[in-house]
């Protein structure tokens, strides 16, 4: 058995893996990601490629005129005929005007929570 390094850690025994429930800091001036749900067909891969393009225009837009909006990506799900745009945007009204100006249809606009880089922001 090993002796905690940090004792806020939980203890490590082998054989079992114990996984802390303290969470970081959130970092100073964080900006909020909002995923932007639309429906869009199952075999429509042209589809997502105009609709990122838009969705980058829009958000190179709302910079330009003094609103800081940034394009993360978008995710296809086929089978349930729907696709996720990401934006990182200070409100949700603004993520929701970036969509409307890349002509999203967006059926609903929330808060994102990522831990793509191990830390949940």
């Amino acid at each position: 058995m090993r002796s905690r390094a940090d004792p806020g850690e939980p203890e490590q025994t082998s054989g079992v893996l114990a996984i802390s429930s303290i969470r970081p800091a959130p970092s100073v001036g964080q900006v909020p990601s909002y995923l932007v749900e639309t429906y869009l067909a199952r075999d429509d891969r042209e589809g997502v490629v105009d609709r990122e393009t838009r969705a980058r225009s829009a958000a190179e837009e709302l910079t330009r005129e003094g609103t800081s909006v940034r394009f993360e990506g978008s995710t296809h799900v086929p089978e349930d005929e729907l696709c996720f745009f990401a934006f990182e945007a200070p409100s949700r009204e603004v993520a929701s005007l970036a969509a409307q100006l890349a002509g999203l249809d967006a059926l609903r606009v929330v808060e994102a929570v990522s831990s793509r880089t191990g830390q949940v922001r």
